[in-house]
């Protein structure tokens, strides 16, 4: 299976803007498959196209001579790979957060070959937002590829269960967005699918833990990606001298996932100043470890004020730093887990080329009132802010019930946020249990956490 190619899903939309004169820019974690999908570009370029593959060039900023007749100067470097080429090419550039003169280079090739399509990946969205696409505006589209969703991984699992996902997924799907649902649906495979759920949750979602079969080889691959992260990525590219106390945030942080964030005592667990706390995180979130969500007022400015949950974008990864691989049925923090899951799940099924990843982003929020009322998740699938009660019908409240269940039944918090907005659909994610009901005016749907 390691030298299995697994179609990624952002393939579709990227491709469509192929034969447009702007760069592509595919940013993400390391060891997300941006290398692997400059792959796919090219395979189809050749097949679906009919691109001559001498066309299309591979150049790799790991390679230190290409990496300085860049930064040197881009235009000769360029015209000694395409000069006695015709027609459409495309030139592939490999980790571009390397070059230091990145944005200002490709502003200037852009420039000069007018016939040259540019895609590029890097690693780092700081460095990239900051040195490259600041130079930019009007000639780049931008994308996030992030590890393998639950579908992508699979992807990798017999077709019968893939494609039963696809149909439960989409009727789900169909219910959130609110387009026709079928009430009546038979979920298959249900102990496979929480098997699946296990795996996934447990080593999560970087393509190569994923191709890997051997238990011990998925820990030294997460265990490897982390320390590369912090040594390329954190030490290297963010020239941060000291990492002690940024290690020390990121174990702690990975021990309360879904918790509120209570900065004072991160400033006293990590020895921090306040404002180096706030960029440690700013860091860790601009890398692709972590994903920040604040809770959902009306009045704006109260959200504002109020302290954020943190969660890990990758489970796997999360629970490499803690050294815990236990199945999640037996697990303390299956919980917590499981959380991680839905809010991952949202953001990349439902949210595209990294808007999700925006702390000030109003997509994904939870609810919690002053007296500990708490909804898990509520789910914005408009752009703008929700100003009024009114507004306030169109979220979907959503909650994880993970033990057994056989008959519908909510918590208080859960009955308290329906009772506050009447929210016009409503989401509890379960074990196995799938039925549709209604409270007051709301349509509430219990259904299997693995087809979000």
């Amino acid at each position: 299976m390691n030298d299995k190619i697994i179609q990624r899903n952002i393939i579709p939309d990227i491709f469509k803007f192929i034969e447009r004169k702007e760069i592509l820019i595919i940013k993400g974690p390391r060891q997300s498959g941006k290398t692997t999908l400059l792959e796919m570009l090219t395979k189809k370029l050749i097949e679906e196209r009919g691109v001559n593959p001498d066309n299309i060039i591979y150049l790799t900023f790991d390679n230190t001579p290409i990496l300085e007749s860049f930064e040197k100067d881009p235009i000769p470097l360029i015209r000694s790979f395409t000069l006695n080429l015709s027609g459409q090419i495309y030139i592939l550039l490999d980790e571009i957060q390397r070059s230091k003169s990145a944005g200002l280079n490709l502003k200037l090739i852009y420039d000069t070959f007018k016939n040259i399509k540019f895609i590029a990946t890097g690693s780092s969205s700081l460095e990239i937002e900051s040195n490259i696409e600041s130079y930019l505006v009007g000639r780049v589209f931008s994308y996030i590829l992030l590890n393998f969703e639950f579908q992508e991984f699979l992807r990798t699992k017999p077709a019968n269960f893939y494609n039963h996902y696809i149909e439960a997924s989409n009727n789900i799907k169909s219910f959130i967005t609110g387009d026709k649902f079928k009430e009546k649906f038979e979920f298959l495979f249900t102990d496979k699918f929480l098997d699946f759920l296990n795996e996934f949750i447990t080593f999560g979602g970087y393509p190569e833990v994923v191709k890997t079969e051997q238990v011990e080889i998925k820990m030294e691959i997460l265990r490897n990606i982390y320390e590369t992260y912090l040594t390329k990525d954190i030490i290297e590219t963010l020239q941060m001298g000291n990492v002690s106390s940024y290690r020390k945030l990121v174990l702690i942080l990975a021990n309360q996932i879904g918790n509120l964030t209570n900065y004072h005592s991160l400033l006293q667990d990590t020895g921090c100043y306040f404002a180096l706390l706030k960029k440690y995180i700013d860091i860790l979130e601009n890398t692709y470890i972590i994903k920040s969500i604040k809770p959902f007022y009306i009045n704006e400015a109260n959200a504002i004020r109020k302290n954020p949950k943190i969660y890990f974008l990758d489970s796997g990864l999360r629970n490499s730093m803690l050294g815990n691989f236990t199945n999640i049925g037996i697990r303390p923090d299956n919980g917590q887990l499981i959380e991680n899951y839905i809010l991952t799940q949202l953001l990349k099924s439902y949210f595209k080329y990294g808007a999700y990843l925006n702390p000030e982003g109003n997509n994904v929020r939870f609810w919690r009132t002053t007296s500990g009322t708490e909804v898990d998740f509520v789910l914005n699938l408009e752009s703008e802010s929700i100003i009024s009660k009114k507004q306030a019908q169109n979220i979907i409240p959503i909650e994880a019930k993970f033990s057994k269940i056989t008959k519908p039944s909510i918590s208080r918090s859960f009955r308290s946020y329906l009772n506050t907005y009447n929210p016009e659909r409503a989401l509890i994610l379960t074990k196995d249990y799938f039925e549709l009901t209604k409270i007051n005016n709301t349509k509430l749907l219990f259904c299997p956490i693995w087809a979000i």
